[in-house]
């Protein structure tokens, strides 16, 4: 029964379609940011397939990072363009100083439109950024599920041997034991026989010269 199952073990292969089709719905945490998988896992971390992927993890979430804070950013640089649009218009009029007043809300208005070209795009990425993620994660594990089988079946077949021998060395140790029994009880009848015979004196003696 035991050599069948690890029969089926060896000769399992794992469809990754099937795989794939259980976990695709399945919401599951950021592998790389869990502390578990990081321990559980970390010799996987080091082939090149799971390198590669585990990187680009790290560079989506910390583009993602990035980019919400220069979202932030832009934002605040924008209403302060705003707010010196507003204010340079409702300063006096003086002619000469007209000139450099349109050249002012030119180049404001300028980089209003800039930033809001850029902040179009960043939004656009980061509606992008979530499904790449999730994407990248589910596919890290894919492999995880793969690997982490692969290693239960190898330790299940270890612990099979384990068990073998744990079974194998209670019966040697039952069977010395019972060896050691008779011996040490042939060694006190022994002694007390000669005990008897000649004395505790004389059996001292004998004892501390043989």
């Amino acid at each position: 029964m035991v050599r069948k199952k690890r029969e089926e073990r060896r000769n399992f292969t794992y469809d990754r379609d099937v795989l794939w089709n259980v976990i695709k719905n399945v919401k599951i945490p950021i592998l790389t940011l869990d502390e578990r998988w990081n321990t559980l896992f970390a010799e996987l971390i080091r082939r090149p397939e799971i390198k590669k992927k585990t990187k680009l993890m790290n560079e989506l979430l910390k583009e993602q990072g990035g980019m919400v804070n220069r979202v932030k950013e832009m934002k605040v640089l924008k209403k302060r363009l705003m707010t010196n649009i507003v204010d340079n218009m409702s300063e006096i009029d003086d002619k000469d100083a007209d000139n450099l007043r349109g050249k002012k809300q030119d180049v404001n208005q300028r980089l209003i439109r800039d930033i809001n070209g850029k902040l179009e795009d960043s939004k656009e990425r980061l509606m992008e950024l979530p499904y790449e993620i999730m994407q990248n994660n589910r596919e890290l594990l894919l492999e995880s599920m793969i690997y982490g089988y692969t290693i239960i079946n190898d330790n299940e077949d270890r612990a099979e041997d384990l068990a073998s021998d744990i079974e194998r060395l209670s019966l040697e140790l039952e069977e010395k034991t019972k060896q050691k029994e008779l011996i040490d009880k042939q060694t006190n009848a022994l002694y007390s026989y000669l005990h008897d015979m000649i004395g505790a004196d004389i059996l001292e003696k004998l004892d501390s010269k043989m």
